[in-house]
């Protein structure tokens, strides 16, 4: 399998590989299926279009890329790693009010299912995903999870949400409550010493305006634009795998339809005749390690507050564990 820092090393090696086998589009058909800039001005350091590297790759070097992996996600927590932080600051919250006398707290649950975000992050890239049309989040998330294991929450008197968000009383049955309420008091805990709490700003802003960019890259619209011929030839008329999958008429329903899931297929067919993923993965990718090298020691800093904050979760919840 293909490491975070393994798939980081390849990626620039793999778009110098592949200007011998791009195929250009009309400098018409790139304006037609250019997608909208990114949003907002302010980007991230190294993410301009120059600092990534020239060239796609070929097919012979996409196949490292099986289990692919964002640069930027040596930076941020699974889905399983945030429950566990979630279920650590529910707990001390817990633990907190238990001190005033507020013991019905239901007991925090931890979501065994690690969500892979780049699977879908380019709309469906897989039979299984395609089968659901534009609704594939349904077989990414699996069978919900239960909010908590003693089922849903209780509803909170309006003494004990005082207490918890510390607008109340400043003495309770005798004690202290802490500055900003027990809820505020679990935040400076799992954050102690430099730990983060919640994904900073600069690691969500990396992996928004990469995929943003990479959609105005040339070597990806020119695949867009193969891409969009292809569909047309199937009866679809959409400019980019983009356009697609943010269709409004995707937005109604709790499932996908017949007609959704017959243009999910054709998305994908089309998608898998002109390495569509691969291509965009590999641009997106660069544009990422150029801003994680540019912005190195920011990064460090939160991936080694992310550590210490995975550290507290663990300490939180082994002593007593969730209860």
């Amino acid at each position: 399998m293909t490491t975070r820092s393994s798939a980081a090393r390849l990626v620039p090696a793999l778009l110098l590989a592949l200007a011998s086998t791009a195929c250009s589009a009309s400098s018409s058909k790139h304006d037609a299926a250019r997608p909208p800039a990114a949003v907002g001005s302010e980007m991230p350091t190294g993410l301009a279009t120059s600092a990534v590297p020239s060239g796609t790759p070929t097919s012979a070097a996409l196949g490292q890329y099986l289990k692919r992996t964002m640069p930027i996600q040596a930076y941020e927590v699974t889905s399983r790693q945030s429950s566990e932080i979630s279920a650590a600051y529910a707990t001390l919250v817990g633990r907190c009010l238990a001190r005033f006398g507020f013991t019905d707290m239901p007991k925090p649950r931890i979501n065994q299912h690690d969500i892979d975000s780049v699977r879908s992050r380019y709309g469906p890239g897989d039979d299984v995903m395609a089968e659901h049309g534009y609704h594939f989040r349904q077989d990414e998330m699996g069978p919900p999870d239960s909010p908590s294991e003693g089922g849903a929450p209780p509803t909170e008197s309006a003494a004990q949400i005082a207490v918890e968000n510390g607008s109340g009383p400043k003495v309770v049955n005798g004690q202290q409550v802490p500055d900003g309420g027990c809820a505020e008091d679990a935040k400076r805990q799992v954050t102690a010493d430099g730990a983060v709490y919640g994904e900073p700003d600069l690691v969500g802003s990396i992996d928004a305006a990469s995929y943003t960019r990479s959609q105005s890259d040339q070597r990806v619209l020119a695949v867009f634009a193969k891409w969009s011929d292809c569909m047309k030839q199937r009866g679809y008329t959409y400019v980019s795998p983009v356009a697609a999958l943010e269709d409004p008429k995707w937005k109604t329903g709790g499932s996908a339809d017949p007609a959704e899931i017959a243009t999910a297929q054709a998305d994908l067919a089309c998608k898998r005749q002109y390495n569509v993923i691969d291509v965009w993965f590999a641009v997106d990718s660069a544009m990422q390690q150029a801003a994680i090298e540019q912005n190195a020691t920011q990064l460090n800093a939160i991936k080694d507050g992310i550590a210490k904050e995975l550290k507290i979760a663990a300490d939180v919840l082994g002593a007593g564990g969730t209860g």
